[in-house]
């Protein structure tokens, strides 16, 4: 056997015994990543900070004033700078509000800090 082979031989089996546990975490992490689903408990409207916030989960039935060039009725969560899609629970869209940390909020809620999306 020459010293080449040995030293390709050598050298793959080094390369092999840091890669393959390595290769193996990545896909671990990988599959562990896809599995996750984000926690999509929607917020109750008698959360301490939706209260305080005037959150109301159908936006309809809240009394909303035209606010930033915006009339109310085109004001809801979807259309707030606040506001960041996180999903579906059933057959709604939710997502995740930065002024109520406690859940999800509906699409089509509304509070008092809605902000025109820019």
């Amino acid at each position: 056997m020459s010293n080449e082979s040995k030293l390709n031989r050598r050298t793959l089996v080094k390369t092999a015994a840091v890669s393959l546990p390595l290769l193996a975490s990545v896909g671990f992490a990988a599959k562990a990543l896809a599995e996750a689903k984000p926690d999509l408990k929607i917020v109750s409207e008698s959360d301490p900070t939706a209260k305080a916030l005037g959150y109301v989960a159908d936006g309809k039935k809240a009394t909303r004033p035209a606010k930033l060039g915006v009339e109310g009725k085109g004001q809801d969560c979807k259309g707030c700078q606040f506001y960041t899609k996180a999903g579906d629970v059933g057959g709604k869209e939710v997502g995740k509000c930065l002024m109520i940390p406690a859940g999800m909020v509906l699409a089509d809620g509304w509070c008092k800090t809605w902000t025109k999306k820019s």
